[in-house]
């Protein structure tokens, strides 16, 4: 029953490749009226329809069960939450509080905030928290699925209240259908949230009607994408990568690194060993890199090189004239760092076919950026 649970809520928070986006777009654009004849201001209605557009494709039975586990969670997690950290501790002021990495956060941004990482299992929940939930789930119908996400959100957030004096939060989840609610409960406090674009973006329901005060973007082409996906909030354009490798002096020539997402099924396993085949026929160097949390693909590839999974890539570009991969937040890094890239098209037509449709950035003509089937 567990694993059901988290699979349709992986499900959820996932890009639906077997739809198109032209389908998607219609659905789009009907949430998006139902959604205009409720006040802009009022972000509970984003998480809403943020969670309208993520569940679209789910049945009534998957959407029943996956409400009914919601529902006793809901209660056991928020039991859980109230009575845990009610131990006294000493205050430590600070501006930020986050809840992921550093590194995808504007430098200038960094340098005048006092940061404080909050660990997953800090959590807290005080009696005013719970009249919030319950009065939302009262006043807007709003199902257990949502008010279950929210909580846990929500206990961050408290618990960096109570601890540090917080002033603003700063988060990674337009994913997530609980930031118009986390933003409701966060103007209540004075707290602002801000959110950090954390992984490549393309077009898909999932990123509908997010909310937030300010939302970081790495460059125009996303602001111009969440804009056609009604977020709700003020965009600002901030590149955390841009121009961090300056000398590429050292660079061998005809050299790729190669990132698998840790996901690559049997028929692009086989499309890649041609592929690599035929690279290291035309003069290039190949070597591989597993994704450092998903399954290593690199046993499927014995005779290339592996690179360690550690490092850093500031010193794979300072070594390949090439980073390759399909879809990922690698391409965005190695190419705002001046690096060049080859987009795999070739491994997963479906894939590929599909990013076209969905405005990825790197399909389009793009200066230091080719198609892996130029080279093959």
């Amino acid at each position: 029953m567990i694993k059901s649970y988290k699979k349709l809520k992986q499900k959820i928070v996932s890009i639906n490749w077997g739809e198109s986006w032209e389908k998607e777009e219609s659905i789009l654009m009907k949430l998006f009226v139902e959604r205009a004849s409720f006040p802009r201001g009022d972000t509970v209605y984003d998480s809403i329809y943020q969670y309208k557009a993520q569940s679209f494709y789910l049945n009534y039975w998957q959407f029943f069960f996956l409400n009914v586990i919601s529902f006793f969670g809901f209660w056991f997690l928020l039991l859980r939450y109230f009575l845990k950290n009610t131990r006294k501790f000493k205050k430590e002021p600070k501006d930020v509080v986050f809840f992921y990495k550093p590194d995808i956060f504007s430098k200038e941004e960094i340098l005048s905030k006092r940061l404080i990482y909050v660990p997953p299992e800090a959590l807290k929940l005080k009696i005013e928290d719970i009249k919030f939930l319950l009065k939302l789930g009262w006043r807007y119908n709003v199902n257990f699925n949502i008010l279950c996400i929210s909580l846990y959100r929500i206990a961050q957030v408290r618990f960096a209240i109570d601890r540090y004096s917080i002033s603003e939060v700063w988060s990674n989840m337009e994913y997530s259908c609980s930031c118009g609610i986390l933003r409701l409960y966060c103007s209540k406090k004075n707290i602002l949230l801000k959110n950090f674009m954390h992984g490549e973006k393309i077009l898909s329901l999932r990123d509908a009607f997010c909310s937030f005060d300010y939302f970081y973007v790495w460059n125009e082409h996303y602001k111009l994408m969440f804009e056609k996906l009604h977020y709700n909030g003020e965009i600002l354009v901030d590149n955390p990568w841009k121009a961090d490798v300056d000398n590429f002096s050292k660079v061998i020539p005809k050299s790729i690194c190669y990132f698998f997402k840790g996901a690559e099924n049997n028929e692009e396993i086989q499309n890649l060993i041609i592929v690599f085949k035929r690279l290291t026929e035309l003069g290039y160097t190949v070597s591989l890199k597993n994704h450092p949390r998903n399954l290593p693909m690199t046993k499927y590839f014995p005779e290339y090189k592996v690179v360690n999974t550690n490092d850093d890539l500031k010193l794979i570009l300072s070594e390949y004239e090439f980073v390759c991969a399909q879809y990922s937040t690698v391409n965005f890094q190695s190419w705002s760092m001046g690096g060049k890239l080859l987009i795999d098209d070739i491994s997963n037509l479906e894939l590929s076919n599909g990013l076209k449709t969905r405005d990825y950035i790197f399909t389009k003509e793009m200066e230091r950026v080719k198609l892996l089937s130029s080279l093959c």
